[in-house]
């Protein structure tokens, strides 16, 4: 067995990793990655819960440092829930950078919404020192073997030690099997082919609960607090001196009908999330 293949057996007894391109370079997946985030597209709930989350981390007018941003369309959530807030996303595939670009361009959000070219793993010189959060949507799985995962992960505590940021890390967990992903899937009116492969191959690709607490653990930020639900994991803690409170910059959204289900059962489902 090569080293690779041994950093990526499971911890646990779960089915070994198989590990994704740290970059999407094909835009047809990148597409349909921005299409579920939008509308009520199947990522639209898992955004509402973090966005809620994160504005009760974030003090007014704080800036946010997201690590492997995709095409930005967290982002744009996250900024109309939080107008006041600062967002920059760090990105290395220039697909996601070009339609992330065009998208904040056509929605108005290129003000208050930024994308940079940048490698989680070497971050951390890019980050201002008034930072008021770090965060990391959906892109951990992404990374190809433990070593990038924790050099990723030195990078989030050295900028949180530097600056006493708060931490939101979300990311789906790797299961004994893909039934999870099937429910998922057979929920969600009118399925997009492409979205749905690029899930099921981002779910072999992710870490269990006990390898991320693990790797966090080893990076020196064995405090941060957990919450589970089947499909995702979410690993955060406030920032220094300042405790989780909701925000008066927050900005209510009517949420549409088929999304409203799915996001009660992800905050019940996920207890402790702020």
């Amino acid at each position: 067995m090569s080293e690779a293949e041994a950093q990526n057996r499971a911890v646990g007894g779960a089915r070994p990793r198989v590990p994704e391109p740290m970059v999407m370079h094909d835009p047809e997946a990148a597409a349909a990655f921005h299409r579920a985030g939008s509308g009520s597209g199947p990522l639209v709930p898992l955004y509402e819960v973090c966005a809620r989350g994160i504005g009760k981390l974030l003090g007014p007018g704080g800036r946010t440092f997201d690590l492997g941003s995709g095409s930005g369309r967290f982002l744009a959530y996250l900024s109309r829930r939080r107008p006041d807030a600062e967002l920059v996303g760090l990105e290395l595939s220039q697909s996601m950078l070009e339609l992330g670009e065009r998208m904040l361009a056509s929605e108005g959000l290129s003000d208050r919404v930024r994308l940079i070219r940048g490698d989680m793993t070497s971050c951390s010189e890019l980050v201002p020192d008034d930072l008021g959060l770090i965060s990391c949507m959906l892109a951990l799985h992404q990374l190809p073997s433990a070593v990038e995962l924790e050099g990723a992960l030195a990078q989030v505590a050295q900028i949180r030690e530097r600056t006493g940021c708060a931490i939101w890390l979300a990311d789906i967990v790797r299961l004994q099997d893909d039934s999870a992903m099937q429910d998922w899937m057979a929920a969600t009116p009118d399925p997009d082919p492409p979205f749905w492969q690029d899930a099921f191959a981002s779910e072999a690709a992710g870490w269990t609960q006990a390898e991320l607490t693990a790797a966090l653990e080893q990076a020196g930020l064995e405090d941060l607090h957990h919450a589970v639900s089947p499909l995702l994991q979410v690993h955060w803690a406030p920032a220094r001196g300042r405790e989780p409170q909701a925000d008066g910059a927050w900005q209510e959204h009517e949420l549409p009908a088929e999304v409203r289900g799915p996001v009660i059962a992800l905050r019940m489902a996920m207890r402790g999330l702020p």
